[in-house]
């Protein structure tokens, strides 16, 4: 089944981040379609439109050269800003219902996260009702698979469809199943990994491609990351439960799926509310 994917585009090298990820992560040639946007910025005059226009027929003739997908399949779009482009993002997501949402990501400041001057730190305390991709500088080597961290909350096991739907026919990755157990409550990691993988299954994943792992630990930010350094993964994905946004949040954030997006690693973060 046809993928449809929103690709952020900007002069910021941290948008080539994305491009690079689409093109590493799917076989070629795939059943994506992308639409690449450019959100001008605030009062722009006509060179910042001919500049931005320019920027995605770039990044459509770099896709197309190597034949990544349909040619047909790669829609441009250019929105003028009114105001937060963070905001207008999400706006533009949920009206065209894009399957996953892609942001290039410099690893930033505390301070610019403190003062919300990064894009992809404000889209995520937005109302949203998609997964946002966050990609950061791309390594050297080749890394495959997907870490999928499943707890027992709705939020993960929204994400373990989207997984299972965007890898049903991708067979170069597997999936991991990822369990943290903080001791701190009365979890049962069976029907947590019995869950996920019906759901997985359901969306086409063969079995023989679903693994699972289960730590014991306290901290649970570190164990995922600690796993996404060693195993090498292409992708870490999570559920994010509702977080109320707040200067202590902001400085010191209790949230797994904040403290993994300001982390260098993983390269690649899934988050799904």
């Amino acid at each position: 089944m046809e993928k449809h994917i929103l690709i952020c585009v900007s002069d910021d090298v941290a948008a080539s981040f994305s491009m690079n990820f689409v093109a590493r992560f799917f076989k070629t040639p795939c059943d994506v379609r992308m639409t690449l946007l450019f959100v001008t910025p605030r009062d722009a005059d006509r060179s910042a439109l001919a500049k931005g226009n320019g920027m995605l027929e770039k990044a459509r003739t770099w896709f197309e050269n190597r034949q990544f997908c349909d040619p047909g399949k790669i829609d441009l779009k250019t929105l003028p800003s009114h105001g937060d482009p963070a905001k207008m993002i999400v706006q533009e997501a949920h009206k065209e219902l894009y399957d996953a949402v892609l942001i290039g990501r410099r690893n930033s400041s505390i301070f610019e996260e403190l003062f919300d001057y990064s894009v992809s730190h404000r889209i995520l305390w937005e109302e949203i009702g998609f997964p946002i991709w966050f990609c950061c500088t791309p390594s050297d080597g080749e890394r495959s698979g997907v870490l999928l961290c499943v707890d027992n909350d709705e939020p993960s096991m929204r994400m373990a469809d989207h997984v299972g739907f965007i890898l049903n026919d991708n067979e170069g990755h597997d999936i991991t199943l990822f369990h943290v157990d903080t001791g701190k409550a009365q979890t049962d990691a069976d029907y947590i990994f019995t869950s996920a993988r019906e759901i997985l299954i359901a969306n086409g994943v063969a079995e023989e491609r679903i693994k699972q792992l289960s730590v014991r630990s306290n901290n649970v930010f570190k164990a995922i990351k600690n796993q996404s350094s060693k195993g090498g993964y292409a992708v870490v994905a999570v559920g994010r439960g509702q977080h109320r946004k707040s200067a202590r949040e902001a400085f010191m954030p209790g949230s797994v799926s904040v403290k993994l997006l300001r982390s260098a690693e993983p390269e690649t973060l899934w988050i799904s509310k």
